[in-house]
């Protein structure tokens, strides 16, 4: 299967401050009803996939060897592939069962070190052999991985806040709290960054763990805030690149018939930004997921839709995109080859990139530069099909350009407030609602769904969100049922190993004091009924409102329907954000909202 090439964007970054974002092109919204979504297929795969991560594919060379390490999160598995004359599979490490290897780095003595998200471990892949060296217990939500060749040190960034360093071939040496939701981890020379996930933070830390600065990426661009940080690496000649998208700040309105986008131009749009110094310059790209570089130092950039969008020979970092070339629309073929990852190893003087395949079987895709030519597809094996609908309708993008997953990567949420206006036109007055994108962990018991509680089931929600205002086609019951089954399953994050205990007792005895468990249940349950909390938005509304599952909660920042709380202590702390009637926390002690805090982190 030829990996589908295509550029979507023709623009010169020549200054330091333009911004450029990629927009589908403007559609006229159609009254007639869509076809079915995916052609209506309903395949359900035996075990549902890990939702879309990245990153899984790295290139070592040992001596003369070049060899691929790809991780397949879904088999918890590691494939080495070698790319000698004629690629071929060497071996696959079977790992323990919830192990869901991701980001792969190699060392100076060319062994491959492997994040296990799952099971909160490093593996260590000596790829000649393709044999598990060790395993490295590390933190229990591992993210990304980086390795400094000047100490000889593996760094772990951890979705439970923990930067953590240890040698290449010894134990943790070192372990230091940044903030939750990290994702990658990059050195350049003379600096060492972690990122965060959702909020699309550059975090720099100095030798002693401490915060030298943060940055969000710039975004210049009109009513559009960035967040979501999908993949964060070092640039050849310095600095950061971070695959990120910017979400829209303006009032979504809802007109029947109609799509966001037909009334306000584009939710979402993806990015690629560099961040050098104190300069940063952003290009557009489509649904980036991965990202290579080839001999000119110029970003490979992989969208899961099929394509990679590459930069031009201009000294000038991201240069000149080439004009634009189209390929297939990501609809009715999508489900059909799913793409995931991308290296190469121009840096290395391997003549080879490559392209991790994941559906409907696994393989990797080796190409020579360019990726004019493809020199084989080697296959990798394959316990069972992770071929999956509802992992194709959550991770497909619809006319709007945009997916299920860019407002809940990998399930959750993408911490962004929203403002939704309802038109004068549908029959009553024009209003405007501030709605924080929810989290679809814990699904299955939080319905009905939205804010508001008016969808009961997933079914309604592919009706008016993915059918009506996404634009996407009509899914059906049993494609909806398939859908719910893939969302149920979505891993959670590890709770932090750290808590005290004893705190967690305390903390759960002033939950149930407070009067919290009347609508939280022990703290993941709901009421199926709306609440009135005694809250007035900063709009002036107020409305009685479904109740949050706090399953995952410490994940979830910023809280309440309005995002008006940056941390779980400020909802603690501030009668205004909570509400009057949010529970008595009012008169608690620090030591008490302390307590409370870390009770609420453990769930």
């Amino acid at each position: 299967m030829l990996l589908r090439r295509g550029y979507f964007l023709a623009l010169t970054l020549g200054c330091t401050t333009s911004i450029s974002v990629y927009e589908p092109p403007q559609t006229t919204p159609s009254t007639s009803s869509p076809g079915p979504a995916l052609n209506g297929a309903t395949t359900q795969a035996p075990t549902a996939p890990r939702p879309l991560v990245g990153g899984s594919v790295t290139i070592v060379k040992v001596q003369d060897a070049a060899y691929a390490v790809v991780s397949d999160g879904d088999e918890d598995a590691v494939d080495v592939v070698s790319l000698g004359a004629t690629p071929k599979l060497v071996g696959t490490i079977q790992l323990a069962a919830g192990d869901e290897p991701n980001r792969i780095v190699a060392d100076a003595s060319g062994l491959a070190h492997v994040v296990l998200r799952g099971s909160g471990a490093i593996a260590t892949i000596d790829p000649t052999h393709a044999t598990l060296v060790s395993r490295t217990e590390v933190c229990p939500a591992p993210r990304g991985i980086a390795y400094d060749a000047a100490s000889d040190n593996l760094y772990v960034a951890c979705s439970t806040g923990e930067l953590v360093t240890l040698a290449s071939n010894g134990p943790v040496s070192r372990t230091v709290r940044i903030a939750r939701d990290l994702r990658d981890v990059v050195v350049t020379p003379g600096h060492l960054y972690v990122t965060t996930f959702r909020s699309a933070q550059l975090i720099e830390v100095d030798s002693n763990g401490g915060v030298i600065s943060q940055r969000t990426p710039p975004s210049s661009v009109t009513n559009m805030d960035s967040d979501v940080a999908w993949r964060t690496v070092a640039l050849p000649g310095g600095g950061t690149l971070m695959l990120d998208q910017l979400a829209s700040t303006d009032a979504l309105v809802i007109v029947p018939a109609q799509t966001y986008y037909a009334e306000t131009g584009g939710l979402i749009s993806a990015s690629a930004t560099s961040l050098n110094g104190g300069a940063s310059q952003q290009a557009a790209v489509e649904q980036a997921i991965d990202v290579a570089f080839d001999a000119n130092g110029d970003p490979e950039i992989l969208s899961f839709t099929g394509s990679v969008q590459i930069g031009s020979s201009n000294t000038t970092y991201p240069v000149t995109i080439a004009p634009s070339q189209s390929v297939s629309p990501y609809d009715a073929s999508f489900g059909e080859y799913q793409y995931v990852a991308i290296a190469d190893g121009a840096q290395l003087g391997v003549p080879f990139a490559v392209v991790q395949q994941r559906a409907p079987y696994a393989a990797l895709e080796v190409y020579a530069p360019g990726f004019e030519t493809l020199a084989a597809e080697v296959t990798l094996p394959q316990a069972t099909s992770h071929l999956d609908t509802g992992f194709d309708l959550f991770h497909l993008p619809t006319i709007v350009g945009t997916a299920c997953m860019n407002c809940h990567p990998e399930g959750s949420d993408d911490g962004h407030t929203w403002q939704f206006s309802q038109s004068a036109t549908t029959g009553g007055p024009s209003t405007t609602t501030i709605r924080r994108t929810q989290s679809l962990r814990g699904l299955a018991q939080t319905a009905p769904y939205h804010w508001d509680g008016s969808l009961h089931d997933v079914k309604a929600i592919c009706d008016e969100v993915f059918t009506h205002r996404m634009g996407g086609g009509t899914v059906s019951d049993e494609q909806a049922e398939i859908l719910t089954h893939w969302l149920v399953a979505v891993p959670r994050v590890a709770v932090r190993s750290d808590l005290d205990t004893s705190a967690i007792a305390q903390g759960a005895q002033v939950f149930a004091n407070s009067g919290c468990t009347q609508c939280h249940g022990s703290g993941t349950g709901t009421l199926y009924d709306n609440q009135d909390v005694g809250k007035t938005d900063s709009l002036g509304q107020s409305a009685p409102l479904q109740v949050p599952s706090l399953y995952d909660v410490a994940d979830r920042a910023p809280y309440m329907h309005d995002g008006c709380a940056a941390t779980l202590m400020d909802r603690l702390t501030n009668p205004a954000c909570a509400g009057s009637k949010h529970g008595a926390t009012a008169q608690l002690s620090q030591t008490d909202l302390t307590n409370l805090e870390t009770f609420l982190e453990s769930l």
